[in-house]
């Protein structure tokens, strides 16, 4: 009896018929191709000839306005929408919520609170993950049991 372990990492593979031969030829032709392709098209590109001690000066537009333009797409991250960011963040942001007013009770204190979503789902998961996350915290840390005593 042979192990089937010994067979498998140190057996003889099996054969190439010729299709699979041919297959593998006609990719390797096909990157040799894409690989050219490429080499000429980097080839080609302009040369640019700056003098060794010369410094670029890049040109820094203002824009038009003096407010800060609201950008689509990606956040600051690179990777998140806006409306993504406050769907993501919405949940602590309520609890953060719940915080700030808990100190703001506070006589002479007044934290901000942070601005407003724009995404109305975000709002509404905000709103109730202010009163949900806190009570289900303070319910399993037992200071709810408290209460009824």
């Amino acid at each position: 009896m042979s192990d089937p372990i010994n067979e498998i990492f140190n057996g003889t593979p099996d054969g190439i018929d010729q299709d699979e031969l041919l297959e593998m030829e006609a990719a390797n032709q096909q990157r040799a191709a894409d690989a050219e392709t490429l080499k000429t098209e980097v080839e080609e590109k302009p040369q640019y000839d700056v003098a060794p001690d010369s410094k670029l000066e890049a040109k820094q537009e203002k824009p038009a306005s003096d407010q800060p333009t609201q950008k689509k797409g990606p956040d600051r991250i690179g990777f998140l929408t806006p409306e993504q960011h406050e769907l993501s963040t919405a949940i602590g942001a309520g609890t953060l919520d719940w915080g700030v007013d808990l100190i703001n009770l506070i006589p002479g204190v007044d934290i901000p609170k942070l601005p407003k979503f724009q995404n109305d789902v975000a709002s509404s998961i905000r709103d109730i993950s202010s009163v949900v996350v806190p009570t289900v915290g303070l319910t399993v840390t037992g200071v709810g049991a408290l209460h009824l005593r």
